[in-house]
């Protein structure tokens, strides 16, 4: 017997503003309008969005839920899932918005996969500085039969963090690493949801949109992070075929090396990893001043 769909979405907020009412109306437009919505204000220090918080706990069919102190998104997400009433979970950042269809169509891609783990859908990308909007067609890491290919996801990650999933599987695998929480959380939870053996569907229709800022984590990420997440999750890349794509991952180690010696030594590190080097391997046999003149180079430019 297949358990009855209930959908709650989990908005996760620390210091948007208006943003999050934004967030909110859209889930009040949607057509299907059988859903809970659930808020965890993350320690918010932002005067605004406590203010909008506490006004929003007194909606019906909300609730609001403060931490008592900041944990980065992998808190609070684990926070959404331990308390939400539905068994599936839509997460909603709160600088974001849901197409007024979403609800529905995640609900229907639900019941037309009943094994699925979770779904991935379309999405619009929107740069907020420059107002220049994108759909991303998440198809083209599919499968023929709809299902998401991990290995076309590993060389092409465009899967949305914020993809609908059962509560059991993020119960399951523990939801993201908290070394993570304040950074790429979302590719470490959905790389253990994946090796955890979970499938999950694609819906073909934009159920997201995605208010890319400059100040968001997608545009402050280093490169020293997804080597830190390549370390960690090694085997997936590399079983997948996906490790010479971790190659801008360099860059990571360059910048953080104090010295030339760092600089050289982060090459080593990488092919202990198995990351294809490619022409950066030369560095290991170059001169010493020469390549101290390159090391102070790159960090001019950069």
């Amino acid at each position: 017997m297949v358990d009855e769909i209930s959908i709650s979405v989990v908005i996760t907020c620390y210091k948007e503003g208006k943003l999050l009412l934004d967030a909110y109306k859209s889930l009040l437009n949607q057509t299907d309008k059988d859903f809970e919505i659930l808020i965890i204000n993350d320690k918010s220090p932002d005067e605004e969005t406590n203010s909008i918080c506490t006004e929003l706990s007194q909606k019906p069919n909300t609730r609001v839920i403060f931490h008592a102190e900041n944990g980065g998104l992998a808190q609070a997400r684990k926070t959404g899932y331990k308390e939400m009433k539905g068994n599936i979970c839509v997460p909603l950042d709160a600088d974001d918005i849901l197409p007024e269809n979403a609800i529905k169509d995640i609900k229907k891609t639900f019941e037309n996969h009943p094994n699925a783990g979770f779904i991935f859908g379309n999405y619009w990308k929107v740069e907020v500085d420059t107002k220049q909007k994108e759909l991303v067609n998440t198809s083209i890491i599919c499968a023929e039969n709809g299902q998401l290919s991990i290995e076309k996801l590993a060389k092409n990650w465009i899967l949305l963090g914020t993809s609908p999933c059962k509560k059991v599987v993020f119960e399951s695998v523990g939801g993201a690493s908290q070394q993570f929480s304040y950074d790429i959380d979302d590719m470490d939870f959905w790389i253990k949801v994946l090796k955890a053996g979970n499938v999950g569907f694609h819906v073909n229709m934009p159920i997201y949109t995605w208010n890319r800022q400059l100040t968001g984590m997608n545009y402050n990420l280093k490169g020293d992070k997804m080597l830190e997440l390549f370390k960690v999750h090694s085997d997936f890349f590399i079983q997948n075929n996906a490790a010479e794509g971790f190659q801008p991952v360099v860059y990571g180690p360059f910048l953080k090396a104090k010295d030339w010696n760092g600089f050289k030594n982060a090459i080593t590190e990488l092919e202990k990893l198995g990351i294809e080097v490619g022409k950066y391997k030369l560095l290991k046999i170059l001169p010493n001043g020469l390549l101290k003149w390159l090391y102070k180079a790159f960090k001019s430019i950069k």
